[in-house]
């Protein structure tokens, strides 16, 4: 994973090196909460698609919980 923020001090007029290896690894979440306060988690390699999603939420339709509303938020 690459960093997402760091503070590096060099001499002035002096820009930084960062050596840092650079790799595609990520993973990727999604979550739901149940109007009960249920927590539903599900973590993977790939990212999400529009399929992926729409399976997560055939999953949570399965769960005995009354009707949610659904906010989807991307990153």
């Amino acid at each position: 994973m690459l960093p997402i923020a760091v503070r590096t001090w060099a001499p002035r007029r002096r820009t930084p090196i960062l050596r840092v290896k650079l790799t595609r690894d990520h993973l990727s979440a999604i979550s739901g909460i149940t109007l009960d306060g249920k927590l539903y988690m599900q973590v993977r390699k790939n990212s999400y698609d529009a399929g992926a999603v729409v399976g997560f939420l055939k999953v949570l339709l399965q769960k005995p919980s009354q009707k949610a509303p659904v906010a989807l938020a991307g990153g």
